[in-house]
């Protein structure tokens, strides 16, 4: 692969900047605030469009990078990939969803369709943004190589080692393993269908605890409402024997009074016995007979007085109060509830009802344990994936042991060439990271041990030789951004010189504001000529 072109249309204080590219080993020179790291940046976004977020400028170079002249933010770039020429439009958007992407093939004109979700990097350097800028993307002197459950670098260099091709799947299968996994239970464990479940099943769980409290709640509340409605029955009767009362007064009292069929005898019996006595000075015949009917009338009003008869009326409302006063002494109710006001109780009533209605527990339990079996199966499920990610991870850790031996020998023959034969090997270990070189072969020096120049040189003796390693199925061009800044003069000629006589297949682009890095560069091009 190698980039032919690209166009700046606009990013940070660049607009409308077009540059080419050769091939092979290549200087692009400028001063110091052109715009050299803008470009690389440009380049990297290009291929992995994902960055840092939030409104830290520092952080999201989306912010960054906004064109100085408020245009669009975007570009073009042209590259060679087996031997066809593709050319990659983007215009950036506030995230790698919003991006604009248009990219074809120049050869057959046709657009190149990319997996959903596919940076262009991925698509067509087989890595991820991880990989890429611990390889052949090299923006600082020293970078520490770290490793993560997504090394694409890692699988990349083992299967070229182990298979002498790149193209097994090993890392797809984990890929989907992980993916299936964090669909279940997610990295940070807070989310995932397993854990959306769990909360489910947790709040069935408590929701059936509740209902069944509150069907122990409503069993009381029902003989509550029973014991207010014995209480609301004998307020009833108390009421309805008060209204007999006052019944009983408006007729004349319990005793009744004279019977209406002779008690007005009483009244002309008396007139009769005083006209019989005035009739007594004239006639003593009609004083008789007078005197007679008034006793008469007396000795019958006052038998009917003394028997004590009562209305009909009067009677039945007797009858009633005496029913009634039965069904009172019938019902006990505790003295909570005695003198209460009707409308209080019945309020109380209502109260009680609403509390005493029954849930439904046995759908609650039906669902919390169709959640428990659903759980358990998607538990199980986990655990299947886990182990067979497990088995995967154990493959890929015996392909970077087979592969760490050959970056050794790649970065001790370049780092050596490079300092001048003064380190002759370099020890890499698995997680990339250079513990231990070899000085004239008498001892080990830590790498830490090193100046600075050197560190520099080591930790570019890497890179190359990864991307050596890489080169020998596939071409990448590489991007460095004065990386040579801190060498002395006699190991940047050294390194100047074996990075001109790198395989020309291998596309190496060096930007530096240095005067010394570019002399040399054009030293050796004329030594060539």
């Amino acid at each position: 692969m190698k980039i032919k072109r690209i166009h700046i249309m606009g990013f940070g204080k660049l607009s409308d900047y077009e540059l080419e590219f050769e091939d092979g080993f290549q200087v692009i020179g400028a001063e110091n605030e052109f715009g050299k790291s803008t470009i690389m940046t440009f380049i990297r976004m290009m291929f992995y469009g994902k960055t840092g977020g939030g409104h830290d400028v520092l952080r999201n170079e989306r912010l960054k990078y906004r064109p100085w002249d408020g245009s669009n933010m975007g570009g073009m770039i042209e590259f060679e990939y087996e031997e066809d020429l593709f050319r990659l439009e983007k215009v950036f958007g506030k995230s790698v969803s919003t991006d604009r992407v248009f990219l074809i093939n120049v050869n057959t004109g046709k657009q190149v369709p990319l997996p959903k979700g596919e940076e262009v990097g991925m698509y067509f350097f087989g890595m991820d943004l991880d990989a890429f800028t611990r390889s052949v993307f090299i923006e600082n002197s020293i970078v520490e190589y770290k490793t993560n459950d997504k090394d694409y670098l890692a699988e990349k260099l083992g299967r070229l080692i182990d298979y002498g091709d790149e193209n097994d799947k090993g890392q797809e299968a984990m890929a989907r393993l992980r993916n299936a996994m964090e669909e279940l239970i997610s990295k940070s464990g807070r989310s995932g269908k397993i854990i959306k479940r769990d909360e489910e099943l947790k709040k069935a769980e408590s929701e059936y605890e509740s209902a069944v409290m509150h069907n122990e709640n409503a069993d009381m509340y029902i003989k509550e409402c029973d014991i207010i409605e014995k209480a609301i029955e004998l307020n009833s009767i108390s009421t309805e024997i008060d209204k007999i009362d006052v019944m009983l007064d408006e007729a004349g009292g319990a005793d009744g009074g004279y019977t209406r069929p002779y008690g007005y005898l009483l009244l002309p019996s008396v007139a009769l016995i005083i006209i019989s006595v005035i009739l007594s000075l004239f006639n003593i015949y009609a004083c008789v007979l007078c005197a007679v009917l008034g006793i008469v009338g007396i000795i019958v009003g006052l038998r009917k007085r003394k028997e004590n008869e009562v209305s009909p009326l009067v009677q039945k409302l007797l009858d009633e109060k005496s029913e009634l006063i039965s069904q009172e002494k019938l019902i006990k109710v505790s003295d909570k509830y005695k003198n209460m006001p009707i409308k209080e109780l019945k309020q109380m009533q209502r109260e009680c009802q609403a509390k005493s209605g029954h849930l439904d527990t046995d759908s609650i339990k039906s669902r919390v344990d169709e959640l428990t079996d659903s759980i358990k199966r998607m538990e199980e499920y986990y655990s299947s994936l886990k182990m067979a990610y497990e088995i995967m991870e154990d493959i890929q850790t015996e392909r970077r042991r087979s592969f760490g031996p050959k970056i050794n020998r790649k970065a001790s023959e370049i780092f050596n060439v490079m300092t001048g034969g003064n380190y002759e090997t370099v020890m890499v270990e698995n997680d990339y990271n250079a513990k231990v070189v070899e000085y004239r072969g008498i001892k080990s020096i830590d790498w830490k041990y090193l100046s600075s120049g050197t560190m520099d040189q080591l930790y570019l003796a890497m890179r190359l030789a990864i991307s050596e390693i890489m080169a020998e199925k596939e071409y990448f061009p590489i991007l460095m951004d004065d990386v040579l800044e801190r060498y002395d003069d006699e190991r940047l000629e050294e390194t100047v010189n074996y990075l001109k006589n790198c395989d020309s297949n291998t596309q190496i682009i060096l930007f530096t504001c240095h005067g010394n890095v570019m002399r040399l560069s054009k030293k050796f091009d004329n030594a060539g000529s």
